[in-house]
């Protein structure tokens, strides 16, 4: 298991990283309105940046997420940069966009068009910078809404690649679909709203694909479906809950993560 430091700012596409984050002191801030919050951001900044989020868990001091960071295009055109940009700003805003573009282009300001798209292609399939982008909006929202000022997070976050797939990832997304559990907010992880495997079993078809990426291996260049695999993965997941020395050897799990979640709270 190798431990990513914030310095690593681009990771190698088509890798898989476990983020954690939480907050300073390990307040207990986050209620239902402040994860819902949460929880648009992250699924907004997914779009915008062409990353994927395969599986979460919202808690009360913290977040995990299991992200897949894939292979950067050579290319981003330009109607992609604008359609993905839509996933983070008014669309009034994107469209003045298009038209300050067009402009530029009509007029032979070329450069300047790539210019502008550029500083967003720079924020695009990068890790640290959807992280830091979700964890940066929160921050304003929150000290917006409570009238607070000052640090939120704690200065870092931790990112663990997941070495492999297959049986590494389900593991991984068994881990974080399990933290409500481990942290006695409910009994069953089916009951806990904000985590991937909730939000399946409610169901969210963004959600069942990340847990079917995440639980059943490609066969043939196909996966199966959630009707295949929902029975199978919470057996699994009922089977993952154990004893403290075996969540944490876990591959791709942080070795402080389960101190993370213990009194984690709603």
């Amino acid at each position: 298991m190798r431990m990513l430091r914030r310095k690593i700012v681009r990771p190698e596409g088509g890798q898989y990283f476990h983020v954690v984050s939480r907050v300073v002191d390990r307040r207990l801030i986050f209620g239902e309105r402040e994860k819902e919050v949460l929880y648009r951001l992250m699924r907004q900044f997914e779009g915008f940046s062409g990353l994927e989020v395969l599986s979460y868990c919202l808690m009360g001091n913290h977040f995990h997420f299991l992200i897949h960071v894939p292979v950067r295009p050579a290319e981003i055109s330009e109607p992609e940069v604008l359609r993905r940009l839509r996933h983070i700003y008014s669309p009034q805003s994107v469209k003045d966009l298009g038209q300050r573009l067009r402009e530029l282009r009509e007029n032979g300001r070329d450069g300047e068009a790539e210019r502008i798209l550029g500083q967003f292609r720079r924020r695009m399939h990068d890790l640290s910078v959807f992280v830091q982008e979700v964890k940066q909006r929160f921050s304003r929202w929150y000290n917006r809404e409570k009238d607070r000022a000052g640090t939120l997070w704690e200065g870092r976050f931790r990112m663990v690649v997941v070495e492999g797939e297959g049986s590494c990832l389900a593991a991984v997304a068994a881990y974080i679909d399990l933290n409500p559990v481990r942290a006695d907010v409910v009994e069953d992880p089916k009951d806990y709203r904000w985590s991937s495997y909730g939000e399946a079993c409610r169901g969210s078809d963004r959600a069942r694909d990340g847990i079917v990426r995440c639980y059943s291996p490609e066969n043939g260049g196909r996966r199966v479906n959630w009707q295949a695999v929902a029975a199978p993965y919470r057996g699994y997941l009922m089977g993952q809950i154990v004893d403290s020395a075996s969540e944490s050897s876990v591959k791709g799990v942080a070795p402080d993560a389960r101190k993370e979640d213990g009194g984690a709270g709603v």
